[in-house]
């Protein structure tokens, strides 16, 4: 799906291009090189494109006033309520279309810094809201590892266990790498010992000493542990 599909005359072509390359420099998803696919009716793609896109320029000029299909594609953009008229030319709208606000390209050099571009950006945005920021990725979360024991303390969410592919020193329980998701924390110390979470209560730490005897007598000492969920898992760095 497009945010805009650009209604031209083929004659208009070149400037449809470079009206279509400044508005996707400009951060918006733009429709309008007339290519269709093998197989596929012109018609049924043009009115598939049109029905999702979300803005519909069409570009007046002496050419496109006389195309019947640049009118009828407009028509359906004014029926949706998604019509941005764009002059290109000074020249006279087909009937049913004079009375609409149009922005006016007709002295525009390609400048996107021109006030001209910019008034047919103001329109656009009038229907369509900003163009939408870059997706940003979402910041690491915070992991790091005891000066006491060496264990590694890893905060609730989605992280990666086991060796990495092509690890040829990997252990058998190492294996396969995959996704571990971790819902609750339940054995803390080492996050309370750096200072990065508040002390647990009294009736906490009892508990706590309780939980962390039994994982010492059934796991033993095991080389680099990983607290996941409050239980230590075997993890080589």
């Amino acid at each position: 799906m497009s945010d805009i599909f650009i209604s031209y005359a083929r004659e208009d072509r070149p400037r449809a291009e470079a009206i279509a390359q400044a508005l996707e420099a400009h951060g918006w998803t733009v429709w309008w090189d007339r290519k269709i696919p093998a197989g596929r009716k012109f018609s049924q793609v043009i009115s598939e494109e049109i029905a999702k896109a979300r803005c519909l320029l069409v570009l007046w000029s002496a050419a496109s006033v006389e195309a019947d299909f640049v009118e009828e594609e407009a028509y359906k953009g004014k029926r949706r309520g998604i019509l941005v008229p764009v002059f290109l030319e000074e020249v006279d709208p087909p009937l049913g279309f004079s009375l609409l606000q149009a922005a006016d390209l007709t002295g525009w050099d390609g400048d996107r810094a021109s006030p001209l571009f910019q008034g047919l950006c103001t329109e656009i945005t009038g229907h369509l809201g900003g163009p939408l920021p870059p997706e940003r990725a979402p910041e690491p979360k915070p992991v790091f590892t005891s000066p006491k024991d060496g264990c590694v303390w890893i905060p609730p969410g989605e992280f990666w266990m086991g060796a990495v592919p092509g690890d040829d020193e990997a252990r058998e329980d190492e294996k396969p790498r995959h996704r571990a998701h971790q819902q609750r924390v339940l054995d803390e110390r080492n996050a309370r010992d750096s200072g990065r979470i508040p002390a647990l209560s009294g009736r906490a730490q009892t508990e706590q000493q309780a939980r962390s005897s039994h994982r010492k007598r059934h796991l033993g000492r095991s080389k680099g542990l990983v607290r996941m969920g409050g239980w230590p898992v075997a993890h080589r760095s």
